[in-house]
């Protein structure tokens, strides 16, 4: 199993991806959140050489190698950015249910499910339970992020989110509420984060931080 301090590597990797801001710890890994605009165009190569040649982390060549593929696939055409131009793409459109799972599952949950494996390369002897056991808490935890997202786009205070309420609907976006309904939505991100919960069973206290990060993410405001 992870030990203590990788699980709560993996929860502040997790926070980071999630755009939140590290109250303690080594604050450069917020390098690690691929951010919009100029900043995130510096911040992704840094990401990179932080895991390619940071003397903190205690890494070999082989583990670096396996963290910076994890995350170049997740911030990639086959993560982040190919769920950004599926958002795109959509736009005035009425995909099915599952489409949008999939442009958000890339979009945004790839890359929290990145973070929160990342710790996992570190173990010697790979323990596959523990890799399994967050890989399906990453993705549960990254859907219902972006369900809450969607949530708080429609009875949110724009003043709270930093960003004009209902700019999704006024933009003709395809949203959870919008296919499901708010209650529908709610309903839906809550059993996600019930099933992160259930994932983390294995590791007992260890993932306490964890487990306060999947609650965060359906109770936040902004």
């Amino acid at each position: 199993f992870l030990h203590v301090e990788q699980i709560h590597l993996a929860a502040k990797l997790a926070v980071v991806a999630l755009g939140g801001f590290l109250k303690e710890g080594q604050m450069r890994l917020q390098i690690l959140a691929v951010a919009e605009g100029d900043a995130g165009d510096a911040l992704q190569p840094l990401a990179f050489e932080v895991l390619a040649h940071d003397e903190a982390m205690q890494a070999t060549a082989v583990q670096r190698l396996h963290m910076i593929r994890r995350l170049s696939l997740a911030a990639g055409s086959r993560g982040m950015v190919g769920g950004q131009a599926m958002d795109l793409d959509q736009v005035g459109q009425a995909p099915e249910l599952r489409v949008i799972d999939t442009m958000h599952r890339l979009k945004t949950g790839q890359l929290i499910e990145a973070a929160v494996l990342l710790p996992t390369a570190l173990l010697s002897p790979p323990d596959a339970a523990a890799a399994s056991a967050l890989e399906t808490y990453g993705q549960c935890i990254g859907l219902a992020f972006q369900i809450h997202d969607d949530v708080l786009d429609e009875v949110g205070d724009s003043a709270v989110l930093g960003k004009t309420a209902g700019a999704d609907r006024a933009r003709d976006k395809p949203t959870y509420p919008a296919m499901m309904g708010l209650d529908a939505s709610r309903k839906r991100a809550a059993e996600l984060v019930e099933s992160a919960l259930d994932s983390l069973t294995l590791f007992a206290e260890n993932a306490d931080d964890l487990r306060a990060l999947a609650q965060h993410v359906i109770t936040r405001e902004k």
